[in-house]
């Protein structure tokens, strides 16, 4: 200012004065030299504004605008703009920076259980000690809700690498963030998850960049179980972008019409004929290429894809269900699947009636399969719109059975009219009792409640047979058929391809199943029982005996209790649930009398003989064994007979 002046030039700034009581205020002062007419510099003239007033103001609104108002901590827009210039530094200096993306963990819960009032203290102590943990030139900010970031400029020091630093501030915070907070009600712990992306020592520029990795790894942190520290991972990035590429080509693909129906036939395990099929979305590029459901269907679900992705599946399979009746092929049930956005939009039971409507097409060709997870978001209003559906006419069944909350009290409210036991208890139901015994309660469950039970993933000739054993009405899998296109699906049902080896029991048919790891012994006993004209079934192992009582109707069971890999009572005690009517012997020494005797008290094993064996013995023992099983197999057929008469009908 006395620069100007003294050179005789004007000066116009802002000065900081005080009044004579001593308030501080702020001036606008414009201050002029005057001259004679020959330029002698005689006066100067100063003009002055108090603009207190404004300056305040314009802090305040600048506060506004880069400042979280709750924390008074730099928002996401001063935050931007810092990082930024720190990556810009970076580059020129060579130097590293993080970014810190935190998180609370169930903070959700504070404001739900305890209040906003108690949510806000508690975000602006964690503010508080946040800051307290970084170091000065460092920035905390706060993104809204209960998100923060901290800025490290610079984190290399001394002999540590970047990453090693930046994991010792983030086991600091960590630390300091779970100490028990003293809220208004008393104490209240809560922890934070923390992601961490690196930048700097490249060309990077966008400040977009890591931040979208910090809270990529947040989330990485939060899947390892909360309370953690992650460091992004480069695959996780390469994941997201393929994802981000996959959703805009999903777009394209249905605007494209890329989509396509395939069929999975669902065959009567009763007639052995195919009574219905699955439809099932698949996405086929314009090059012929299938991208594979479990690529697209996730993705679809979380960006709402899914609902336009549904209707069209539901009227792409009424058009077909209308292609085949015109072309003579038999009528067949087409299922369709149901999404829980699809549900929550409240309009399917309209949907599905404008479609057959549309199509004109009898309610009893389409079905409805929904899965556990998508009825129990919202049990209740479920339970309405499914009743809106079956007034359609539109059949329902409920998908996966057993692998999700598997409510008995909801499964009597919901409608459906077939059950679906997953695959999962498939897979195993020959080699492991307990998904034995879940698959046949599902199917004695359902058939009390007039359902229709479908056994999905049937892939061996074994889990056919159980099933056909125990009641089951139809299945699904690759024994039968993959999924197929439509032209092999139009083929099949124009060959009526039928499935073979129905199951029949005859009362008169005697079969005795001898299992035992050591050949000689088996072809001793049948030395010994060849003239008694008995079936003789064979097999060196538990696990092979378990598969040919699945197949077959055995009225006897003969096991050696010394085998490798599975004991002759563990294969009776399994034997007991897969072919309960079956009657059980064993065969061992007296070394393992008190295993064997403890399964005979527990009703797994109906008679013990020792080794050596006497062979008059053996015969009689068998005899009775076969006389016994004629009256166990007496009582199952009149239960079939029970159970074919009036319950449930297929198409």
């Amino acid at each position: 200012m006395w620069d100007d002046l003294t050179q005789g030039r004007s000066w116009h700034g802002e000065l900081h004065n005080q009044r004579k009581d001593g308030s501080q205020y702020i001036d606008q002062t414009v201050i002029s030299p005057m001259r004679q007419s020959d330029g002698t510099l005689t006066h100067y003239v100063c003009v002055q504004k108090d603009i207190t007033a404004q300056k305040a103001a314009a802090e305040k609104i600048e506060k506004f605008a880069f400042y979280d108002p709750l924390t008074g901590l730099p928002n996401r827009r001063l935050l931007m703009d810092r990082l930024k210039h720190s990556m810009a530094g970076g580059i020129r200096d060579q130097r590293q920076g993080a970014v810190m993306f935190v998180d609370l963990d169930h903070f959700k819960g504070v404001n739900d259980t305890l209040g906003h009032a108690e949510g806000d203290l508690l975000l602006k102590m964690v503010s508080e000690r946040l800051t307290s943990c970084v170091r000065e030139g460092d920035t905390t900010a706060r993104l809204g809700g209960d998100e923060f970031v901290v800025l490290f400029n610079e984190v290399k020091d001394g002999a540590l690498d970047a990453a090693t630093q930046v994991q010792i501030m983030g086991e600091k915070i960590l630390a300091s963030l779970a100490h028990s907070y003293l809220l208004t009600g008393g104490p209240h712990d809560c922890t934070a998850s923390i992601g961490v992306a690196l930048f700097g020592g490249g060309s990077e520029t966008d400040p977009e960049g890591p931040l979208k990795r910090a809270d990529q790894a947040m989330y990485q942190a939060k899947a390892a179980g909360r309370c953690a520290l992650r460091f992004f991972d480069p695959e996780l990035q390469a994941v997201v972008t393929a994802q981000s590429a996959l959703e805009t080509d999903l777009r394209e693909a249905i605007n494209k019409g890329e989509l396509v129906l395939h069929y999975q036939p669902k065959v009567s395990l009763r007639t052995g004929t195919v009574v219905g099929v699955e439809a099932l979305i698949r996405w086929q590029r314009a090059d012929g290429k299938l991208v594979p459901p479990n690529d697209f269907i996730p993705m679809a679900e979380r960006t709402k894809l899914i609902v336009p992705m549904g209707q069209w599946v539901i009227e792409e399979a009424c058009r077909q269900i209308v292609e085949w009746r015109e072309a003579g092929l038999p009528e067949i049930k087409v299922a369709v699947n149901v999404s829980a956005h699809q549900l929550q939009a409240g309009d399917l039971d309209t949907i599905l009636s404008r479609v057959l409507k549309d199509n004109d097409i009898s309610p009893h060709l389409l079905e409805v399969e929904l899965t556990e997870s998508v009825l129990m978001e919202d049990p209740e209003a479920a339970a309405t719109l499914l009743t809106k559906i079956k007034a359609t006419g539109v059949s329902l069944a409920l998908d996966d059975f057993g692998t999700g909350y598997s409510s008995l009290a909801y499964l009597g409210r919901f409608p459906f009219d077939t059950l679906k036991i997953d695959r999962s208890f498939v897979q195993n139901i020959v080699t492991e009792s307990s998904s034995a015994i879940i698959a046949i309660t599902i199917i004695d469950l359902a058939h009390r409640m007039r359902m229709v039970v479908v056994a999905e993933g049937v892939e061996t000739e074994a889990q056919l047979g159980l099933l056909r054993k125990n009641g089951c009405d139809q299945m699904q899998g690759y024994l039968f058929s993959r999924p197929l296109a439509e032209p092999a699906m139009r083929a099949m049902l124009a060959q009526d391809n039928r499935l073979a080896r129905a199951l029949s029991i005859d009362p008169d048919q005697k079969t005795l199943l001898l299992v035992d790891d050591d050949p000689s012994i088996v072809s001793a006993l049948r030395r010994s029982l060849r003239k008694e004209g008995y079936r003789i079934l064979s097999a060196s192992s538990g696990e092979e005996a378990l598969k040919l009582l699945a197949i077959n109707e055995v009225n006897v069971l003969l096991s050696d209790q010394r085998m490798p890999h599975m004991a002759g009572t563990e294969l009776l005690r399994r034997a007991c649930v897969i072919s309960p009517n079956t009657v059980r012997l064993i065969l061992s020494g007296y070394s393992d009398l008190e295993s064997v005797t403890r399964s005979v008290n527990e009703g797994y094993i109906y008679k013990f003989m020792s080794k050596p064996w006497v062979e008059e013995e053996m015969r009689t023992n068998i005899a009775d064994a076969f006389r016994h099983s004629k009256m166990l197999v007496k009582q199952l057929l009149t239960q079939t007979r029970d159970a074919e008469r009036p319950a449930v009908h297929e198409i």
